[in-house]
């Protein structure tokens, strides 16, 4: 990215922290992280609907997102950008990746293991 763009997406992505209760990147690269993508997508099921929620992803996506969800479709390029800053630190407890990376611990791999429903790991993160 540009310097100039790069300091305007981080401003935007700033002001949406400041805007949603929470923001999800979802990197989408294994079946769970789809899964619970979709779960998200459509999460006026679960939850507190008062909560407004912004799900980040590069993938497009045909149907309209539930109430109090809003999906914005982003480049790849800003999603890598989005991924290395949290991996780098944690700037907002409103920030989470929803990803399967087996680099790290997370959520997803109490899924995998059978301790958690994806139910419940949806509850936790809007929790």
């Amino acid at each position: 990215m540009e310097p100039k763009y790069e300091r305007e997406f981080l401003e935007g992505m700033s002001a949406d922290l400041e805007e949603y209760d929470k923001v999800f990147l979802a990197l989408e690269n294994g079946k769970l992280s789809e899964d619970l993508t979709e779960m998200l997508f459509h999460w006026e099921n679960f939850g507190d609907k008062r909560q407004k929620i912004l799900l980040l992803s590069s993938r497009k996506r045909e149907t309209e997102p539930a109430f109090g969800v809003t999906y914005r479709e982003i480049h790849e390029d800003e999603a890598r950008k989005l991924r290395k800053l949290y991996f780098l630190y944690e700037f907002s407890d409103r920030f989470c990746v929803i990803s399967e990376e087996k680099t790290f611990g997370g959520i997803l791999h109490l899924v995998e293991a059978g301790l958690l429903s994806m139910k419940e790991v949806l509850t936790v993160l809007l929790g």
